[in-house]
């Protein structure tokens, strides 16, 4: 009886998000009770069952302080959130501990800040984007540059299955998969870690942007240095 509760409530909280015209009060004491009134339009669980594998399905699996927009311009302040990069799904934690599932198809994008590296991290991510080659236009991208080019980047995380070829004994692990993307022209450009590929996707700025591949001996190792070669595209 617990669960149908839950499961009303939650399944009321969507709908409100979608069709209610108040404003939407922050996830805090009283105020998470009124926001309860919303509706999963698809009839999705509660909760993912992600029992007996390996890992977790979450970017970061503490959650964050963080804001969520909504495509119908409401907006979740100050809420603690995490992403769910199996389901696609962002989860977020009430005052008194219960959780709900929000589908990303109704959000236009959420941010949240992490300090657990003793830096504080800012993340904004993104839904409703060009569709990428594998991907639909309703998952998560992650705002790394935001400019005349824009970088994003896509983290998937499936569930893999492995068998012991000795003992034949199976088991199940999270497994993420992350990409690169380049937003040209309203087309997403999956991007290769390569210098000439870039450097012909930066091919209006290539006297510039040779100088400083040239200069600076700017090596393309990792995430860094990919967001600092598109800063300083997006600076010419």
């Amino acid at each position: 009886m617990n669960y149908i509760f839950k499961r009303v409530l939650f399944i009321f909280f969507v709908i409100s998000c979608i069709n209610v015209n108040a404003q939407l009060p922050t996830l805090q004491s009283s105020g998470w009770d009124r926001i309860m009134m919303v509706t999963d339009m698809n009839g999705r669980p509660f909760r993912p069952d992600y029992a007996n594998i390996a890992g977790h399905p979450f970017l970061l699996k503490e959650f964050k302080w963080g804001n969520i927009e909504f495509l119908n311009g409401k907006k979740l302040e100050n809420v603690l959130l995490r992403i769910d990069l199996v389901s696609n799904l962002i989860n977020i934690r009430a005052y008194n501990n219960e959780e709900i599932n929000i589908e990303s198809k109704i959000v236009k994008s959420f941010t949240f800040l992490d300090s657990s590296g003793g830096k504080t991290i800012p993340y904004v991510f993104k839904t409703h984007l060009p569709k990428a080659f594998g991907h639909n236009e309703n998952e998560f991208y992650q705002l790394l540059v935001d400019g005349k080019l824009s970088l994003y980047k896509s983290s998937i995380k499936r569930i893999d299955t492995r068998k012991d070829d000795i003992s034949g004994e199976i088991t199940r692990e999270f497994v993420i998969y992350v990409d690169y993307y380049i937003l040209k022209n309203n087309e997403f450009i999956r991007l290769k870690k390569d210098k000439n590929f870039i450097m012909d996707v930066l091919s209006d700025k290539s006297i510039q942007m040779k100088d400083i591949f040239n200069n600076y001996k700017t090596a393309i190792r990792n995430e860094t240095d990919i967001i600092n070669i598109f800063n300083i595209y997006n600076q010419l």
